[in-house]
């Protein structure tokens, strides 16, 4: 009977273990998007720093 009550407790059906792996799926992807983001904007700021600085060295 326990194991009975424990594969009753654990088992998904099909449809719903697909829309948990796509919400999952999902979730990653947006996570990725943000990392992309970021390391976009910190390229993006890195490079105006090194205008900056090249700028400032051709001043003087």
């Amino acid at each position: 009977m326990l194991l009975l009550t424990v594969f009753a407790c654990t088992h998904q059906p099909p449809e719903s273990f697909e829309d948990r792996l796509a919400a999952i799926e999902a979730a990653q992807e947006r996570v990725d998007a943000e990392r992309a983001a970021e390391r976009a904007a910190e390229e993006q700021a890195r490079q105006q720093r090194l205008e900056r600085i090249e700028a400032a060295a051709e001043r003087e």
